[in-house]
């Protein structure tokens, strides 16, 4: 995705990306005003308070600077700011406004799997995970690997029984890892287009392991496409984070995820069955997407990183997340309140019909624009409106020219005996 690197100072569907070297927030008489950009091409945009678009303000690099003015300036008009680390860790977020209800968080303080609530939303969050994977492995026409899925899946409790003496979270989690298994199995040989004259190696063409093959952890990425798919993790895990502390609720609290200093164990909780809702927005995208060289870097320990502007595009998702973000807090939110776990039934977004629901505070009737333009078949940029397969003639001319070469030769070597 050969990008032009035009998003500085562009807002689309309530979300703004700082993902310039030279960025900051302030506030100059009494407008919000964001400077993006690199040195010599820099954008500056102003903003007053009630005609603000801006929703989330994400930043993607380690340089700049926000002011303390900006950050209340944001949270007076309901905006949200959000630093990511260069792999779509949330390393900061802001809420833009909560209650924080004490006897809330006591109960959440002492709930754990081990409790008839803890591991009956343990339960419900397992379950609804498993299904939405075996749905998209059936969807995608995985059906022998669904089948041996969902195998696997009914050996599981029901959701609302209480867990038996013999079957502890480590079996839910044990059989979780196995359909999660069986199902990164299915989808890495899915495949990656780069443009035709873009060198890069061949283990970069296709999704690939989910494990990191020099610790064998499942973290890390070694594939651009593990690269892009962290990073959509992590942008979601910062607008259910978000969602977490609007509703008074400690998103480093959590019940499946052990307590761990500076993570968001509640999140990764949460984050489980929505996950594979995530998953097929990504494998649809990847059949229609086109990559350049650019758009990843590879470190000296073979890790692969997602490069600008094709990492702000993907903060830029953030909008069709929310909804399902909220959805997520909201059911946790209502099972500790009350003490009693409704069933969890999350569909998968559909981004032409759905998503424009779910995203909110934008000028309401606005269409959702689409986070990620579609490229060039030829050598990956992004194209403009009026351009439907290829961003240039020239790109044409060679795509055509690489099409017709094989034929043209075959007449040739035809033709050569007469």
């Amino acid at each position: 995705m050969q990008f032009g690197d035009t998003l500085f100072g562009t807002v689309k569907n309530g979300v703004l990306v700082l993902s310039g070297y030279v960025s900051n927030v302030t506030v100059e008489h009494g407008s919000l005003l964001i400077r993006d950009g690199i040195k010599g091409s820099v954008v500056a945009r102003q903003f007053g308070r009630a005609y603000c678009p801006i929703s989330r303000l994400i930043s993607t690099q380690s340089e700049g600077y926000i002011s303390f003015s900006a950050v209340r300036w944001l949270h007076a008009v309901g905006a949200s700011v959000a630093h990511l680390n260069f792999d779509g860790t949330p390393l900061l977020v802001s809420v833009p406004g909560n209650t924080v209800l004490a006897s809330l968080r006591r109960r959440q303080a002492v709930l754990s799997a081990d409790t008839r609530l803890g591991g009956s939303i343990v339960r419900h969050l397992i379950r609804s995970k498993l299904a939405l994977q075996i749905r998209l492995l059936e969807q995608f026409g995985f059906h022998y690997s669904a089948a041996k899925a969902k195998r696997y899946a009914e050996k599981l409790p029901p959701a609302k029984a209480d867990i038996a003496p013999d079957f502890n979270l480590d079996d839910l989690l044990g059989i979780e890892g196995l359909v999660s298994v069986i199902y990164w199995k299915a989808l890495k040989d899915a495949p990656l287009h780069f443009g035709r004259r873009q060198h890069v190696p061949d283990y970069w063409k296709t999704f690939g392991t989910r494990r990191y093959i020099l610790t064998g952890a499942a973290r890390g990425a070694v594939t651009p496409g593990n690269a892009m798919l962290n990073y959509l993790y992590g942008v979601l895990a910062s607008e259910i984070t978000i969602a977490l502390h609007a509703l008074g609720l400690d998103p480093a609290l959590g019940i499946m995820h052990s307590d761990k200093d500076n993570r968001a164990s509640l999140t990764y909780d949460l984050i489980e069955p929505a996950r594979p809702i995530l998953d097929r927005w990504f494998f649809q995208w990847l059949q229609s997407a086109t990559f350049s060289r650019r758009d990843f870097i590879e470190d000296m320990s073979g890790g692969v990183r997602t490069m600008r502007p094709l990492s702000s595009h993907l903060a830029m998702t953030a909008a069709l997340w929310r909804g399902l973000a909220d959805q997520l807090a909201q059911w946790f939110y209502k099972s500790l309140s009350t003490g009693r776990v409704s069933g969890l039934k999350l569909a998968f977004i559909d981004i032409e019909t759905e998503a424009t629901r779910h995203a909110a505070r934008w000028t309401l009737g606005n269409a959702l624009h689409r986070p990620i333009p579609p490229t060039c078949a030829e050598c990956g940029k992004a194209l403009r409106k009026q351009r439907r397969e290829f961003c240039s003639r020239e790109c044409r001319r060679l795509y055509n020219e690489s099409e017709s070469a094989p034929a043209d030769l075959g007449t040739m070597k035809r033709a050569r005996p007469a």
